[in-house]
Formats: C-alpha cells, sequence, structure tokens
C-alpha cells in the first residue's frame, strides 16, 4: 500500500501523508486519559528499604 501511495502522488505528498499520521499519533499520546485510576497503597519502610536494593 505505501508503495502505491508512493508510485502514484510522488514523495512529497507521501511524506506528507506519513507527517499528518506523525501527529495523529502525538495528538492521540497528548490527550489519552485513562479510564480506571490506580490507586497504590502507602509503602512501609521495610518494603521500601527492599525495593531500593533490588532495583
Amino acid at each position: 500500500m505505501m508503495e502505491d501511495l508512493l508510485v502514484k502522488e510522488g514523495p512529497e505528498n507521501f511524506l506528507k501523508h506519513i507527517y499528518k499520521l506523525f501527529l495523529l499519533e502525538i495528538f492521540l499520546l497528548l490527550t489519552y486519559t485513562p479510564r480506571t485510576w490506580i490507586l497504590y497503597e502507602p509503602m512501609d519502610r521495610y518494603k521500601s528499604l527492599l525495593l531500593a536494593m533490588t532495583s
């Protein structure tokens, strides 16, 4: 499909299509909001030290 687009419309229009898809992807990434909230429990001192040593 990409080759057909390149042959029919030329490289300039092909790059414009790629650029538009790139902008659309950036827009979708910036405006994405998760549908569920992630709740974190407070971590005690022992667990935080264990996490620090293993990471």
